[in-house]
């Protein structure tokens, strides 16, 4: 498996977006000091990149193997929303013949709720 090589910024991303890739202690200073905090500061200057990069790495090839029943070589794919693109990024490679369109919306409001909280179920 090969492992995506990710910078700081990238790291950051791939964190805000799968939060299981934290640390159990970034995970109880998010807790903490909530989600702002944690997205400005703690999410960027306090991560392992290389952990990340693995861990994410791992996960998407996870993510791909419980798909790969419905994937095949020159495939039309379409992905709504799909992040880093590391599940695209493993499946181009290995169905190389396949085209993938991606639609990402590229801002992220402070005003928005991203996830949910259990208090208010």
């Amino acid at each position: 498996m090969e492992i995506l090589n990710f910078n700081r910024n990238m790291a950051q991303l791939a964190l805000l977006q799968r939060i299981e890739l934290a640390s159990p202690l970034l995970k109880r200073l998010r807790k903490i000091f909530g989600r702002y905090l944690f997205s400005k500061f703690f999410s960027k200057y306090l991560i392992n990149v290389k952990k990340i990069s693995e861990d994410y790495s791992i996960l998407m090839a996870k993510e791909v193997s419980s798909i790969s029943n419905f994937l095949n070589q020159n495939q039309n794919i379409l992905s709504i929303g799909g992040g880093m693109g590391g599940l695209e990024i493993i499946i181009m490679k290995r169905f190389n013949s396949s085209n993938v369109t991606f639609i990402e919306k590229n801002y992220i409001s402070n005003k928005i709720r991203y996830g949910w909280d259990d208090k208010n179920s």
